[in-house]
């Protein structure tokens, strides 16, 4: 199932979007590791995301994401040593629309 399905238009504004690739070195437990910190940290500041090996889209639980849990998550990726590249974003990902004015990724 695709983890980044259907996201209503209105909310494409609120959106943070990383596009993060890893270190080729790290193995399956490396990136669980990895993926369960980045989890655990959006939990920390009230955030929800997509999250895949690549791919993560962030956005906010109740309101809207603020520019200083912007900054936390953005800050917390490029910091971590298994991050070799990330391409950051805001609003729509390459995308097609769906029939309900919602938004397919991937």
């Amino acid at each position: 199932m695709d983890k980044f399905s259907l996201v209503p238009l209105h909310l494409l504004p609120e959106l943070l979007w990383l596009q993060v690739r890893l270190c080729e070195s790290l193995d399956a437990e490396d990136v669980s590791s990895w993926l369960l910190r980045l989890r655990m940290l959006l939990k920390a500041h009230g955030l929800q995301g997509a999250i895949s090996t690549s791919r993560i889209v962030v956005m906010g639980v109740r309101q809207p994401i603020s520019h200083a849990q912007r900054a936390a998550v953005l800050q917390w990726v490029l910091s971590q040593p298994e991050v070799a590249d990330v391409l950051v974003g805001t609003g729509a990902l390459p995308c097609c629309c769906g029939l309900a004015g919602e938004v397919r990724h991937g």
